[in-house]
């Protein structure tokens, strides 16, 4: 699949490899790369995913990481409603005038 300029794409890149994360990390954690992703807009004329790219995010930011989805889909939420949250709303109600 190939992403053209101005098209919508998700990039990453290594912010800290394992080895340069601190040791208060624990351990399992410091074994593993801290990976940021970012979605932005292609500055290149074309790209094929795995390609090494630049994104103009929606403020304007320029990044630069390895292109890893074409048109990526909002896909998170805030998860199940909490009952003591559901109750705390419903008791406020009730304590407002």
């Amino acid at each position: 699949m190939k992403a053209t300029r101005g098209e919508h794409v998700r990039i990453r890149w290594i912010v800290l490899a394992s080895d340069e994360r601190p040791e208060t990390v624990p351990a399992d954690t410091r074994a593993t790369p801290f990976i940021a992703c970012v979605n932005g807009y292609l500055e290149e004329e074309a790209a094929t995913i795995g390609d090494h790219v630049h994104v103009r995010t929606e403020i304007g930011r320029v990044l630069e990481g390895e292109l890893v989805t074409i048109g990526p889909r909002t896909d998170h939420d805030f998860g199940s409603p909490q009952p003591e949250l559901l109750a705390a709303g419903q008791q406020l109600r009730e304590m407002l005038p």
